[in-house]
Parts: structure tokens; sequence; C-alpha cells
């Protein structure tokens, strides 16, 4: 059963992948607590962030120079007292066209509090179908 604090939490969490494929940062921020714990393994090494800010920059360095950005697919649900989130993106930068799996867990009430995921990397992949 959800609880109400964990209904929030989803809400918040999925107004986070929103703001992920609009890329918008500043929304972005505003769904992260002011202490948050943000960890994100990444194939080159662990990525952590003790404040909204400094988790944002990791979105940005990730994710604001692409030319193309697609959501692909996002999935939220809840496990016990933390919430699962995961989500696929296909994108185009300088390096050429790449899919991003990620994935991980998140706690808190109305802002994510904590946040601990798994990222794929920029996997290269085939330009999607033309239209």
């Amino acid at each position: 059963m959800t609880t109400t604090s964990q209904a929030t939490l989803i809400h918040t969490i999925e107004r986070f992948i929103e703001s992920i494929q609009h890329r918008e940062f500043d929304e972005l921020k505003g769904c992260l607590a002011p202490e948050i714990r943000f960890r994100a393994l990444v194939p080159t090494g662990l990525r952590e962030a003790a404040d909204p800010s400094g988790a944002v920059q990791h979105y940005q360095r990730w994710f604001a120079g692409a030319d193309h950005f697609e959501l692909i697919k996002s999935e939220v649900e809840p496990t016990s007292d933390r919430v699962r989130l995961r989500y696929r993106i296909r994108l185009h930068d300088e390096d050429g066209w790449a899919l991003i799996d990620q994935s991980g867990y998140a706690s808190g009430s109305d802002k994510i509090e904590e946040l601990d995921l798994a990222c794929s990397g920029f996997r290269p992949v085939s330009p999607p179908p033309k239209v």
C-alpha cells in the first residue's frame, strides 16, 4: 500500500523525470531537498553531490549539450520505503547517437532527499528511424 508521503514522493519523482525530459534544470533542482545525498555510479566512477546545485551540474554535464534529446521510456514504482525509478534516453551530441539508461532508488517526502543511481553510460546506437 502506498502512503500519502510516498505518493507525494512518487509525484515529485515523476516531475523530476519530466524535467530531465525537457532539460529544465531549474525545475530539476526544485525537486531536490536542500541537503540531498546524490550518488550516481557511472562507467567512469562514482559521482556524488550534497546539494541540489551539485546534483544538477551532473545532469547538465551529461545532457545539456545534446542537439537531439528523447526520453524513450520511464518507470516509477514504490518499493517498501523507497521508490524505484528508471528512464532511458536517446540523444545525439558531438560524439554521435547514444542510448543512456539510468535506474535507481529515491527516498524523501515532498522533495528527493536521497537518490542512488546506476548508469549504463553513453552506449553507441544507430540513429532513430526517420518518420
